[in-house]
Parts: C-alpha cells; structure tokens; sequence
C-alpha cells in the first residue's frame, strides 16, 4: 500500500517541472487447498471455522459464508477456505497556502497496478476421504487512487492532476469443490463470494489559484473481475468430481471522477479540461457440481451479479467560475458483464439442482456543472456503452419439483441474498415468471429448472441544470446497450426432475439528456445536440427566433425549448404544465418528456 504524498512549501522556484507522484504495484495471492481426507465437522472451533463465520474478524456474521439468508444455509465448515481482504489507498496530494513557480508544469499523479486472486481448491479430496472438499473463496477489495489539488498558488504553464487503476489483470475470486463422504456434506460444494468496491479521483478538493495556467484533471480506471465457483471436472470416477451446489456472488461498485469538487475552487484558470474514463468487466460463472458418492444428492448452479459502474466528470457547486480558454468535460464510460450458472458442466454425473443466473447491472456516463460558468466555450460529453448477458443452463436431471413453490420464489429468495450481502435493492418488482402474453390472463410458472433474469440500466447524461452558462455551450450525449437473458433447459431429460427454461430481461436505456438544459441563461449563442438512433442533429441558436424555429422543424425529436420556456417556466417536480400548456406548444416545441 502506498502511503499518501503531500507537498507542503512554504516557497517553492524553480525552473524545471514540478511532479508529485505516488505508484503502487500489487501482486496478491491467497490460497488454500484441501487435505486429501478433507474436513469434519467434529464439533470443534478452529481458525478457518472462525473466518467462514466472521471473514472479515471485525465481530460481525451478517458476512459469514452462506448461500442464501436462511440460517440453513451457513456454511460452517470446509476443505479449503481462503479470505483476501485488500484495501490500499494510493494518493498524491498538493496541499499548501503558499506559492509553487515554475517555468514549465506542475504534474500530480497517483496511479496503481493490481492483481490479486483467492483461489480455494478442494479438488483433493475424493470420495475416499472421511471429510468434505467443500471450498469457500471470499475476496473483499477496496483499493483507492486519488490524486488531489487541496490549496496553493501556482505560476506554471499548465497543472495537470491525474489518477489511474490498472486493475485488468485481475481481481479474481475462485473456489473450487471436491469430493469426500457425502453424508458429510452441507449446503454447498463450492462458495466464492467477491466484493470489489474501486475509487479512482483526480480532483480540486480545496482552493487553488492557477494565475493563468491550463488546468487538465484526468481519471482512468481499467478494472475485470472474475468470480468462479466450479466442480473439479477432472477425475474419471463420477464419485470422485466435486460436489454439491456451486455458488458464486459478485458485487461490484468502480467510481471513476476528475471533478472539481463541492464548495471547492479553482480560480484564474486558463484552459479547464477534465476528463474521466471508466473500462469494466466482470465474469461470474457457478458450475453445477456431481452428487458424488450417492449419499448427497443436492445439486445446481448459482450465479449473481450486482453490478454499479459509474463514470463522471464534474464541476461541482460553489461560486461562479471564469477562465480563459474553453471548458470541456468529458466521461467515457464501458461496462461488459457476463453471468452464468451451467449445470452442464458435468454432463450425466451432475446433480439434481436448478440452475439459476441473475444479473442487475448499472452503467452510467455524467458530464454536467453545477455552478455558473464563463467561458469562450462550454463541452460537456458523455459517451456510455454497456453490455449484459445472462445466461442459464439447465442439468440432465433438472430441478427437483419440490424445491421451491414456483419460479418466482427461486427468483425472490436469490434477490434476497443478492440485496442483503450489497445493501442495495434491486429491483424486480412487476417482473414475474408466467404465461401472460401481455393480453390478459395467464398463469404463474412452476419451479424452474433454469432461470436466467437481467435487470440492466445504461445512462448518458450531459446536462446543466439550473445554472448560468454565458458561452457557447455544447452539449452531446450517446448511449449503446446490449442486454440479454438467455435460460436453456434443453439438457432436462425429465427422468428425474422438471425442465422448465424462464428467462426474464429488463432493460433501461435512458435516452441521451445531451439536449436537456433547464432553468438556464443563455447570453451567448449556445448549441444543442441529439444523438437519435445513431443519427445525431445539431443546432446552432442565436436568439429566441432561433429557438422558435428550431422547435418547429423539428417537432418529433426528443428537444427541450431551452431558452424560451424552461427560463420563464421552470420545470416542477411534478410536471411541466405551463410549458406543456403554454409557450413551447404555442410554437411547436416539445416539453422535457420529448411529448407534443
């Protein structure tokens, strides 16, 4: 872990560039592996028991090793259990009240390269072994960069502040299961439970003054996470392969932001550029696992993602803020998640057992101001592309018809557990399993041999928003989507249990706001952009003439009358009646909802 940098000169001349950098390089490995005999819960406490009940030994089980909320699902003992918590913080700060002069730039940069994997193999224990192959695999990783402008007076040619992660190489979280005396034999075969929660910030926390320098705040953040619970599929003997349920939760939150802050300043600026890029990827995968000897016979596949990307570049409220040359905000943002529960992974050995993969996935791009702004021009863009995929597939043997009432109890016990271990609620609420073709009628379905749901938001948003913005002003938004929920229970031969394939897909794609400016002054011209469909329109807009006109060309396209309606009748929070009424249908604009 890197300790914080901070520069504190009273007086600071110099004639060649100023840099302030604090790296780190992290390579992190935590690793158990069964004995061949394995574990036996003989009544006793030991030091891997006591992780699997509190992994974290701050005193606290509410994230003890367990599969759903029930207490019958505890996981109380393994073969292999391996705990990673890893929680660095990387940062260079410049924080003074005096003078800091140079004849070429200042340079802050905080940057960081992680990979760190816990790996839990039970895959050596066989069903020879008096005790279980159960692995359990829990990764908590909360690694921070930051780099921050806190005070001082600068003469230089540009002050640049910059953070980056390059985590791509990854974040893992693996348990695998083995075999071992199936009476023995709990809840689970393999449990990997993965929190990672990554801030990467380059940003003016503090008052700072540039005397005319170009000020450039730039946050990267490249991060993939990989969270497997799978059978050992190695041996020959069907008794010999993992066993049991496998069962993988990934939690993920990445923040990257290059803002000036709330209540901040930065005063005397040249040229302002911020710039914030975010690049994630997650993979969750649970494989079935075998029913070993016999004795245990209780099967499937778990997998379950909650997913929170978030990419912004900002300026934060306070007083107004001139500079010199253009201001340009930009956040970029990309989001791939996939998740999978295979029950075919052991093909005829597989247990009975449902195969259940549920995926709620947030992307989101913000370029925005919240205070008055003076400038030459204004750009805030903010560019979002996301992609979710889950997918389930179904045993042989299918589910067992008694497991659970129904489809959507299996659907709300595993939301359950997905709200309890992120503190999130995710939300399905009108999102049942049934027959109803959206004509009426229609019946609930029965319990499910697989179910794949996808519950995916994608955002862009440029905006400004009750502020004054004396420039010209260029907004521009772009958002693509790829949601997909694939349920497959093609393989169910219904010898055993019931093959029944639902998938549920809810996808959110909220349009571009690149037009959306509200309560604003424009005292120069200003712009406004669209992006409909890949095809993206632009104006250019003068006067409240233009305005009108404008509107009136193009009456079916999701514009807001800025100038002449949102100024003299702000929106209200519950609704927008005096535009919809009024002035921006009297000359054929549209209201915010894009509606005539």
């Amino acid at each position: 872990m890197a300790a914080p940098l901070r520069s504190t000169p009273e007086t600071a001349i110099t004639r060649i560039p100023i840099a302030v950098t604090s790296t780190l390089n992290a390579n992190v490995l935590s690793s158990a592996i069964s004995t061949s005999g394995g574990a036996e819960n003989d009544g006793t406490s030991n030091s891997s028991e006591d992780r699997l009940a509190d992994p974290n030994d701050d005193g606290n089980t509410t994230d003890r090793a367990q599969t759903d909320t029930s207490g019958g699902s505890n996981i109380d003992f393994a073969g292999a259990v391996s705990v990673t918590i890893y929680r660095p913080t990387t940062e260079a700060v410049i924080s003074t009240s005096s003078n800091l002069t140079t004849d070429g730039s200042v340079m802050l940069s905080a940057s960081s390269t992680d990979t760190v994997s816990t790996l839990a193999d039970g895959s050596s224990t066989a069903s020879s072994g008096t005790g279980v192959g159960v692995a359990v695999a829990l990764g908590f990783e909360l690694p921070t960069v930051r780099a921050s402008l806190e005070g001082g007076n600068f003469t230089a040619s540009t002050v640049s502040v910059s953070a980056m992660m390059d985590a791509d190489n990854t974040f893992k979280v693996e348990a695998k299961s083995g075999g071992g005396d199936g009476a023995d034999f709990q809840f689970a075969g393999s449990l990997a439970i993965h929190v990672l929660t990554t801030t990467v910030e380059a940003v003016v926390d503090g008052s700072v003054n540039l005397n005319g320098a170009d000020l450039t705040l730039t946050a990267n953040s490249m991060t993939s996470a990989i969270t497997n619970a799978i059978p050992n599929k190695v041996p020959v003997a069907a008794a010999d392969k993992g066993v049991g349920i496998s069962v993988a939760l990934y939690i993920g939150t990445n923040t990257t932001k290059a803002a000036i802050l709330d209540g901040t300043q930065a005063s005397n600026v040249g040229t302002l550029t911020l710039s914030a890029t975010g690049n994630h990827k997650d993979d969750t995968k649970a494989e079935a696992g075998g029913a070993g000897d016999g004795s245990f016979t209780l099967g499937g596949a778990i997998a379950i993602a909650v997913v929170e990307n978030v990419t912004e570049a900002s300026i934060g409220t306070g007083t107004a803020m001139t500079t010199g040359g253009a201001i340009s905000a930009t956040a970029t943002h990309h989001g791939e998640s996939i998740v999978l529960a295979d029950g075919t992974a052991l093909g005829g050995d597989t247990a009975i057992g449902a195969a259940l993969a549920f995926g709620f996935v947030t992307n989101r791009a913000t370029a925005t101001t919240k205070r008055n702004l003076t400038a030459p021009t204004v750009i805030f863009t903010a560019a979002a592309d996301g992609s979710s995929l889950v997918t389930a597939k179904s045993s042989a043997k299918g589910e067992d018809k008694g497991a659970d009432t129904d489809a959507d109890s299996q659907k709300s016990k595993q939301t359950g557990f997905a709200d309890d271990r992120s503190n999130k609620t995710n939300d399905t609420s009108g999102q049942s399993a049934s027959t109803d073709d959206g004509m009426a009628g229609g019946d609930s379905v029965g319990v499910a041999a697989s179910l794949a749901l996808n519950v995916s938001t994608s955002t862009a948003d440029a905006s400004v928003n009750n502020v004054t913005i004396n420039s010209d002003l260029t907004l521009a938004a772009s958002n693509n989507m790829d949601s997909k929920a694939i349920a497959d229970a093609s393989q169910a031969d219904g010898s055993t249990g019931v093959g029944i394939a639902v998938s549920i897909n809810v996808a959110t794609m909220e349009k571009p706001r690149g037009c959306r400016i509200i309560g604003n002054r424009q005292r120069r011209r200003f712009r406004l952009r669209h992006n409909e469909g890949g095809r993206r329109l632009k104006a250019r807009l003068r006067s409240e003439i233009d305005v009108r006109r404008f509107c009136g060309r193009n009456r079916r396209r999701r514009f807001v009358c800025a100038f002449l309606c949102e100024q003299r009748y702000p929106r209200r929070d519950r609704g927008h009646r005096q535009c919809r009424d009024g002035l921006c249908l009297a000359h054929g604009g549209l209201d915010q909802r894009g509606d005539r």
